[in-house]
């Protein structure tokens, strides 16, 4: 249930005074809030951790850690603002409140000033602000010098935040001050209760400590949930100037002059990073455990004997915990938007940036639709990106407005100006997507038929309310990305890549459909569509947001993954069955059915050269990682080509079988391969030389890779067997593993080689053993990790380049997406 302050800043920030503060009043620990403050809110407090616009020896960073390599941000007079009267002494509302002055009066005999509102609530949800008197405003205009400060020292905040004072935020979540809006005294009021329209009347005292609130309304069931009055102080008489009948005269009463130093609303600036690490999986409140283990559940089906890591065990409760709720906040959701719609490393954007945004109207509660439907323009200059507005307002306006319309339409059939789909919604985090995102396609209708009528699928959860469940034995169920119907198993996923920072997967369904999901998020990018065959490979690029399909139709594509729009189709004679980018991510190479390798510009879609690599398909493609050669294999060889001259440099072609696969070790000195005729071999990339044999098996050879310290190859073989062995032939801390079983596309070795997978048998003693996924430690033996969830047979099993991430895909028509740190023994 939302707590009362993010009720409070959901229903006043979109009136768009600034941010709303909860607790206004300044305290030893939350001092008064100031133009320049860098600092954080929790729970509704402004917390400074110091001021950028004020000397390191200023009063005001007294006692203050400061960033590392601190200087003071100048600020030109010009573009300072005072406000006076910046909001008018009453009562502000959310836009499902209405409050109606009744009069005010001053008591002769307490001198106490009094007045009144007639309140009414058109929605569940709600907030006022009482003030007694103005409030002022001071501030900066939006400006460049405090985005270039920002994305100058963000890096020492992290530092300061996180390492000196050893505050679990992240710098996205500081704020930037660049505006203040304070007040003498306040009430707040917010209301949280289910219930149709209603009214009350509230009479307010202003008083020598500040206001005081007395209420009634027609249904004290409907009353507010919160109430708050500050500041809260003692005072002594003082004398005040009062205005009786037309003539001044000077009277002695319990006024007190208070200081304005109330903070109501802040105006801010806020960054935030690109990250490259691993999706984060929702988490029990226990450590998983080993159902081997013969620990059992007690009698009370959620308390569970939990076997730690340690061997400990401990009784742990089964619970379903969701990521931390945070608060309500657009500029987020600008700050991702242009993280997700451009290259930037760094985004930065302000409360100034949602008004621009808003062309000066309405802020409505799901800016990320809005942001979706206005498409604004984003800058990016060294590497940093923002909005860019420039002769985009009239256009914002008006996808305001229809925005607005639709919404007022769809929720009471017309216009009505306190009517908005989003009032009862109390967690903007948790706030369900717009109805053509809702589908769980667990229906009936043709995946096809869904496709083509445009409806999109999201995170899909097996259990009614939504919540993602938790196996008692192993912990969280992941969530996963419902792609097909899973009562038709034809629709099975195909091809599963992840982009090199492991952030992105891609794979292909249903023949020629591609989605590209986002692993930390946890959300589907895009669908991309426009191959007319059956789509054989996908390549992320290395340096930007591109995506490379190869198909049977003949053609290749290079996608804006970010966006689902074509960059490029590049035409070939005949099918694509692999293609890779170099290092650098200006060259893809393509291999097509008829052996020919063709190198083209990525950026220009412009072919470079062509070459006849074999007589067969080329069945893998890849780049030296000094992209000085590309590696070709087909049927029973591995060419060498010269990327810049076209020419053959080596063939590796000693195998007496089909080889099944290479790899090429870090330095890009040595390949390995792994062959039909059991045997993988190790080859210098340089002068095409056999260096080692690999003899260990006896069955045809799947997977062959180096160790990350190239000292080391791992193989695993049709036997079901998986041996790890030096490539000197040194015998020396050998492993040689027998697998459960042994599969091509579920057999894989981490790419740090510590873990090997195994998926059970279909037609085993133990069919259930098909839909888990094991993980063996490649030093003794013994089970890493195990993933249950999937429904049917598991058929793909793929580790992310940093080991952080396993995607998995069955017959159950999912791709699910997996921590395996959690599923950890």
């Amino acid at each position: 249930m939302a707590t009362a302050e993010d009720v409070y800043v959901q229903m006043l920030l979109p009136l768009g005074h600034g941010y709303p503060i909860w607790n206004p009043d300044p305290t030893p620990s939350s001092p008064e809030v100031h133009v320049g403050d860098v600092g954080h809110i929790e729970k509704g407090t402004f917390y400074r951790l110091f001021n950028a616009m004020k000397d390191a020896d200023d009063p005001e960073n007294e006692g203050c850690e400061l960033p590392d390599n601190f200087e003071k941000l100048p600020i030109p007079e010009q573009v300072k603002i005072i406000t006076p009267r910046a909001i008018q002494a009453g009562a502000i509302c959310s836009k499902t409140v209405t409050a109606r002055s009744v009069g005010a009066q001053v008591s002769g005999a307490s001198g106490l000033a009094q007045g009144g509102f007639n309140i009414e609530r058109h929605k569940e949800q709600g907030a006022v602000l009482i003030l007694d008197d103005d409030a002022d405003r001071t501030a900066v205009h939006a400006n460049r010098w405090m985005r270039e400060y920002m994305v100058k020292h963000y890096q020492n905040w992290d530092h300061l935040v996180r390492d000196r004072i050893g505050l679990d935020i992240d710098v996205d979540k500081l704020y930037f001050v660049r505006g203040v809006m304070k007040s003498k005294s306040w009430a707040i009021m917010t209301f949280d209760k289910a219930g149709s329209s209603y009214s009350g009347s509230v009479d307010v005292g202003y008083g020598p400590t500040g206001l005081a609130l007395n209420m009634s309304w027609q249904d004290e069931r409907h009353a507010p949930s919160q109430i708050r009055t500050g500041p809260r102080r003692s005072s002594s008489l003082s004398h005040r100037l009062a205005i009786t009948d037309g003539s001044s005269v000077t009277s002695q009463s319990p006024y007190y002059d208070a200081p304005r130093n109330q903070s109501i609303f802040l105006n801010y600036y806020k960054i935030k990073r690109r990250r490259f690490f691993g999706p984060k999986v929702v988490r029990a409140a226990a450590e998983p455990r080993d159902p081997s283990s013969g620990a059992s559940d007690s009698e009370d089906e959620h308390v569970v004997d939990i076997r730690l890591a340690s061997g400990e065990v401990i009784q742990g409760e089964v619970v379903q915990e969701y990521p931390p709720r945070q608060p309500y906040d657009p500029v987020d959701a600008i700050l991702d938007y242009i993280l997700q719609h451009s290259h930037a490393e760094v985004a930065v954007s302000s409360d100034a940036d949602v008004l621009a945004l808003c062309a000066g109207g309405e802020i409505p509660n799901d800016i990320s639709a809005f942001l979706r439907a206005a498409s604004p323009r984003i800058e990016v200059e060294d590497n940093v990106g923002a909005l860019d507005f420039l002769d985009e307002i009239d256009i914002l306006a008006d996808t305001s407005m229809a925005l607005l319309d639709e919404r007022r339409i769809a929720s009471s059939g017309s216009v009505d100006a306190h009517s908005d789909d989003n009032e009862h919604d109390h967690d903007v985090s948790s706030r369900s997507p717009p109805a053509e995102e809702q589908l769980h396609v667990d229906s009936d209708k043709n995946p096809n038929v869904l496709l083509e009528e445009g409806l999109r699928p999201t995170i899909a959860n097996d259990n009614q309310d939504g919540a993602p469940e938790v196996d008692p034995a192993m912990g969280p169920k992941t969530r996963d990305a419902r792609t097909h119907n899973p009562n038709e198993n034809a629709f099975d996923v195909m091809t599963i890549v992840f982009s090199k920072d492991s952030r992105h997967i891609a794979y292909i369904h249903d023949q020629n459909h591609i989605t590209v999901w986002d692993t930390e998020r946890q959300i589907e990018l895009c669908r991309c569509h426009g191959h007319l065959g059956d789509v054989m490979c996908l390549a992320f690029s290395p340096t930007d947001y591109r995506l490379a399909s190869g198909s049977h139709d003949t053609n290749a594509i290079i996608w804006n993954y970010l966006s689902g729009d074509q960059h490029a189709v590049l035409c070939h004679t005949a099918g694509i069955f692999d293609l890779a980018y170099s290092a650098d991510g200006r060259t893809l190479a393509t291999g097509d059915l008829d052996g020919v390798v063709h190198l083209w510009d990525a950026e220009l879609g412009e072919r470079h050269r062509s070459f006849p690599s074999a007589a067969g398909a080329i069945t893998q493609l890849a780049f030296s990682p000094n992209d000085k050669y590309v590696l070709a294999q087909s049927l029973f060889s591995v060419n060498v080509w010269n990327a810049e001259t076209g020419d053959l440099h080596a063939a590796l072609n000693e195998h007496t079988g089909i080889i099944w696969q290479f790899a090429i070790d870090r330095e890009g000195a040595r390949v390995v391969t792994a062959s039909e005729d059991t045997t993988a071999r190790v080859w210098s990339l340089e002068t095409g030389d056999t260096l080692f044999i690999n003899h260990e098996h006896t069955s045809p050879v799947w997977i062959a890779q180096f160790s990350p310290d190239g000292e080391r190859i791992s193989t695993v073989s049709s036997d079901g067997t998986f041996v790890s062995c030096r490539v000197d032939g040194d015998q020396e801390g050998r492993v040689k593993l027998q697998l459960p079983h042994a599969s091509q596309e579920t057999t894989r070795i981490s790419p740090d080689g510590r873990c090997v997978t195994s998926v059970g048998s279909p037609d085993g003693e133990n069919p259930s053993a098909a839909r888990k996924v094991t993980a063996w430690d490649t030093a003794d033996g013994h089970d890493v990790f195990t993933l249950v969830g999937h429904q049917d047979v598991v058929t793909k099993v793929v580790f992310s380049p940093d080991c952080t991430c396993v995607a998995t895909a069955g017959y159950d028509c999912t791709v699910r997406i997996w921590n395996p740190r959690d599923f950890q023994r």
